[in-house]
């Protein structure tokens, strides 16, 4: 039996089952975020130890976020529009801890605009 590194675990069981691409990722780590700034995953921690799985997820949540910056607008609003309620969150709930100021405004911009064109559309609406 071959045991996977944290990483593999990471990338390809927990994240990797996620249906809805870049955002539900994105969503899901968010979510994994405590008040305390850290994340929250119980198995993993048991399985792969506390301090390797707080890096872990915030190496996950920020390569997330610069795959969301870099994703075409149309791709993510496409994928949005999957998810029930998706662009209705606000932006700094969906960002890693200690995000620097320049990402942070270049995603609440992406955000922003993914929200408006969600608004004006309605759902069901695809963009071209």
């Amino acid at each position: 039996m071959r045991f996977r590194s944290l990483k593999e675990d990471l990338q390809e069981t927990t994240l990797g089952g996620l249906p809805g691409g870049v955002l539900a990722r994105m969503a899901y780590l968010a979510e994994l975020r405590s008040p305390t700034a850290g994340y929250e995953h119980w198995g993993m921690a048991r399985v792969h130890g506390e301090a390797a799985v707080q890096a872990a997820l915030h190496e996950a949540h920020v390569e997330t976020m610069d795959t969301v910056l870099r994703r075409p607008l149309a791709e993510l609003y496409g994928e949005g529009e999957q998810q029930a309620g998706m662009f209705q969150r606000p932006p700094a709930e969906l960002l890693p801890p200690a995000t620097d100021a320049l990402r942070a405004a270049h995603f609440n911009l992406v955000w922003d605009a993914l929200m408006r064109v969600s608004r004006r559309r309605g759902p069901r609406h695809p963009i071209a």
